[in-house]
């Protein structure tokens, strides 16, 4: 991997709020902070290969304060400094309509919104991975001469809790638009992200009615998580300590035993 450089941004406390990634290159060059912090949605695999150039989403608005931005090289898997912290200051604009009166608060609250947003976001794409699993194990225990029955109607259960999860996350699909689906549930992801649209681009106080959609999504995601772990943690391990003992075929994520 050729070296590349390493622009660590910190807060007046020392933390690390940004860190941003650019090429070397000759010549007088400019690398830009959006003055957000590092997105929390999930970030997808580009292909298998890692790329530290890769695009990445940002997250929201940082509090407005004095920072420090220092550039490091990153080169063989080494990183040396090449310039210190170096201070300097993000001030808001004068330009605001609604701005918050308390612009701490409202950054405590986004955080805790951005967290949500990891937390929602990587329960779902991880609800989505394991129903694809359980219907490759599936598949593998129907071909199984060893298996019995009583395993691929345990799998099929579950495929069934799996498929409500994901119909708690996102809803029922409709052909157009949202407007069709009324009066069905309002569902998690739709709820989380009414709450970005309306913080992603403003920085205008939570109204209740924000407060109270973070709420309901923490209330709702609880339980849904919990069922998560459960078959992931403890319902598929045993499943799949079956397989192996009945000589299924490998299936992603189960390592064949070996005396």
């Amino acid at each position: 991997m050729p070296p590349y450089l390493v622009f660590t941004i910190t807060d007046n406390q020392d933390r690390v709020v940004r860190r941003i990634y650019s090429k070397p290159s000759k010549g007088l060059n400019r690398t830009n902070w959006d003055l957000r912090y590092a997105g929390t949605s999930p970030v997808n695999g580009n292909g298998g290969r890692f790329d530290p150039f890769a695009e990445v989403n940002s997250g929201l608005f940082v509090m407005p304060g004095k920072y420090k931005v220092s550039m490091s090289v990153r080169a063989g898997g080494e990183v040396k400094e090449l310039v210190g912290p170096t201070p300097f200051e993000a001030v808001v604009l004068n330009n605001t309509t609604l701005p918050a009166e308390d612009r701490a608060a409202l950054v405590a609250f986004q955080q805790q919104v951005a967290e949500l947003i990891r937390k929602v976001q990587g329960t779902d794409n991880f609800a989505g991975e394991l129903s694809g699993k359980i219907s490759t194990m599936m598949q593998a225990v129907h071909q199984a001469p060893g298996a019995s029955p009583e395993l691929l109607a345990r799998l099929y259960t579950l495929s069934l809790k799996v498929d409500d999860i994901l119909f708690a996350f996102n809803g029922k699909q409709p052909k157009a638009s949202r407007e069709e689906n009324p009066p069905a549930p309002v569902c998690i992801n739709e709820r989380m992200g009414n709450i970005i649209y309306a913080f992603y681009g403003s920085t205008s106080a939570p109204t209740a009615t924000h407060r109270r959609s973070y709420d309901i999504v923490m209330d709702e995601f609880t339980p849904i998580h919990a069922q998560l772990k459960q078959i992931s943690q403890v319902d598929l391990p045993a499943i799949e300590a079956e397989m192996e003992k009945a000589g299924v075929p490998y299936t992603p994520g189960r390592l064949p035993q070996w005396e």
